[in-house]
C-alpha cells in the first residue's frame, strides 16, 4: 500500500491530494517551472557577452598581450610567436643595459615576488615559524601577510598607465 503512495506523490506540486488514508500527513511540494530553452540560451548568451566585457575592461594589459600573442599566431604561425618572444627577450635585455635601477625596480623584483609567493604559499606558516618572524600572542600564531603576488600585478598596472 504505501507503494501505491509514492507513485501518486511524484512529481506532483501538491501531494496526497486524493489520499483515501485520513491519518496521512500531507507532503507539500513546490512546483516545478520548467523554463524553455528558448529563453535560456540567449540570457547565458549575454551574461556571456557580459562578463567577456567585464573582463576585457578589467583586465586591459593582459588582453593586449593575447591579442598581440593570437595575431602572431593566426598571421604568422610558430616563427611569429618565436620572433615575438625573442623580440621580447632582446627588449628586456635592452632595458636591463640602459636602465639597470628601473629593471629592477619594475621587472626583476616583481617577478622575485611572484616566485616566493608561488614557492611559499603552501608553506608560509613554517617559514615565518622557523625564521623567526611569526611571534605568538595569546596563544596564537601571528604570520605576516603574504601580499608580494599582488606587486607584480600592481606594478604592470602603474606601469601601463604611464
Amino acid at each position: 500500500m504505501p507503494s501505491s503512495f509514492k507513485r501518486q506523490v511524484a512529481g506532483q506540486p501538491l501531494a496526497q491530494v486524493d489520499n483515501p488514508d485520513p491519518f496521512a500527513v500531507p507532503v507539500w511540494r513546490s512546483p516545478v517551472y520548467q523554463t524553455p530553452h528558448f529563453i535560456i540560451w540567449p540570457v547565458q548568451l549575454i551574461r556571456l557577452i557580459w562578463r567577456v566585457i567585464w573582463f576585457a575592461l578589467r583586465h586591459p594589459v593582459m588582453d593586449a598581450e593575447a591579442t598581440v600573442l593570437a595575431f602572431a599566431w593566426f598571421k604568422l604561425g610558430w616563427p611569429g610567436l618565436v620572433a615575438l618572444a625573442s623580440f621580447t627577450v632582446a627588449g628586456l635585455g635592452l632595458v636591463y643595459l640602459l636602465w639597470p635601477e628601473w629593471f629592477g625596480r619594475h621587472i626583476a623584483q616583481p617577478a622575485r615576488n611572484w616566485w616566493r609567493h608561488w614557492f611559499y604559499r603552501r608553506r608560509w606558516q613554517a617559514a615565518m615559524t622557523l625564521a623567526g618572524l611569526a611571534p605568538s600572542y595569546r596563544g596564537r600564531v601571528l604570520v605576516p601577510v603574504l601580499w608580494a603576488f599582488m606587486r607584480p600585478v600592481l606594478s604592470i598596472c602603474c606601469w601601463s598607465c604611464l
